[in-house]
């Protein structure tokens, strides 16, 4: 799993690969063959963290840190392989990873209703008075 932290801009978290114009960004760069990965071994311990934290607030400000509330129930099992390497008992989830956040993010920024940017004037917006004429427009040249 990527290890980049992400920039809070208004109410979005973005995560450029560049940060040189962002005060106090630490690495500067990413080298895109080179990224960051939190390891299994160190998100059960951030699990750890979170869980045995001194009070509630600490414990909140850690989950948000880590984007974890404590340790999976399942990763007490040693049936199980985790995803800290190729060979997993889980597949990556496609569905949670493209589908329900990616896609739908892409038709409003293609449409020109993605967060409150300004669209206007840039080709990449798609004119369309049905939303579905859009999605089936997609789908068709994806086939």
């Amino acid at each position: 799993m990527c290890d980049i932290k992400g920039i809070k801009v208004v109410h979005t978290y973005y995560i450029p690969l560049r940060r040189d114009n962002v005060p106090g960004a630490d690495p500067l760069q990413y080298d895109t063959l080179n990224l960051p990965l939190r390891t299994h071994e160190a998100f059960l311990e951030q699990a750890d963290e979170v869980e045995m934290a001194i009070n509630n607030v600490t414990r909140e400000n850690l989950a948000k840190r880590y984007g974890i509330k404590g340790r999976p129930v399942l990763s007490c099992t040693s049936v199980l392989s985790f995803p800290s390497s190729f060979l997993s008992s889980f597949p990556f989830d496609f569905m949670h990873l493209i589908w329900e956040n990616l896609l739908p993010n892409l038709i409003l920024f293609w449409t020109g209703d993605f967060k409150e940017l300004n669209h206007a004037g840039n080709n990449y917006v798609i004119e369309s008075k049905y939303p579905c004429d859009l999605v089936c427009c997609i789908t068709l040249t994806t086939m």
